[in-house]
């Protein structure tokens, strides 16, 4: 027993050394040959197709991302889809279920969150031109595996913790803190499942859960739900016109 013990406290140490060894620059250098990141900058537009599972209810998305900075959102079945867009410049939404009779355009905390859903780049490619401010704050385990554990305050004062898998440098856990008022919208995200695409190294499995709670404290959390989106297909380089970026036709 006292050798099993030894063993492991012997394996930490040599991690914590190791962790301690490394800069910031230099794990991030290593994340981008994880997710091969120079082949993923040549990507024009990703189509993911998506299956939603909440309880017992399964419901269907489609994302469609293009270059720079435009998306697509749909959710539903045909007939009765939500669709929130986003151009680059302006951002809309239309939802039957919430009594929409014609698309709404989005404003404050819904126009941040579409507009860094549509940054494909997420939160380390150029992240000082980007204004994100990154920290090395330590290890963690996630899962049972050893984890860098970065915190990234963005221009708006949110902050997000990003944990990177220590042996793949692949992205497996976020928490978004997102300040609205006086509460705070907290997002945790466990990714995984992750398959080579054309090459690339992209996440099919995302378990979501979110809650929120007032700024002074955190504690008390309260509207917690818990959703696992499942990444059913993925296509790259696909022609997509830019007028689908745009106001949605809610006559489609």
């Amino acid at each position: 027993m006292k050798r099993v013990f030894f063993f492991l406290a012997a394996v930490f140490f040599l991690f914590s050394v190791q962790a301690a060894s490394q800069s910031l620059n230099e794990i991030i250098d290593l994340q981008f040959d994880a997710v091969k990141q120079d082949k993923f900058n040549k990507l024009q537009t990703i189509i993911k197709k998506i299956t939603i599972k909440e309880g017992s209810i399964s419901t269907p998305m489609i994302i469609y991302h293009k270059r720079p900075n435009k998306i697509r959102i749909e959710s539903g079945e045909t007939g009765n889809k939500n669709i929130t867009t986003y151009n680059g410049k302006t951002g809309w939404s239309f939802s039957k279920e919430i009594g929409d009779t014609a698309p709404q355009t989005l404003t404050g905390r819904a126009l941040e969150e579409i507009k860094f859903m549509a940054d494909l780049d997420g939160y380390f490619f150029c992240y000082r031109e980007r204004g994100h401010d990154l920290e090395l704050i330590g290890t963690e385990k996630v899962g049972g595996k050893n984890t860098f554990k970065i915190r990234c305050t963005k221009p708006t004062g949110d902050e997000a913790l990003l944990y990177l898998d220590a042996k793949t440098y692949l992205l497996t856990k976020t928490i978004q803190r997102l300040k609205d008022e006086d509460v705070v919208h907290e997002k945790e995200t466990i990714i995984g499942d992750y398959k080579s695409v054309e090459g690339i190294p992209m996440p099919f499995k995302f378990q979501i859960s979110e809650r929120s709670f007032p700024k002074e404290s955190s504690i008390g959390k309260e509207g917690g739900k818990t959703v696992t989106q499942l990444i059913t297909n993925i296509e790259l380089n696909k022609e997509l016109p830019d007028l689908l970026f745009d106001i949605p036709d809610i006559e489609q």
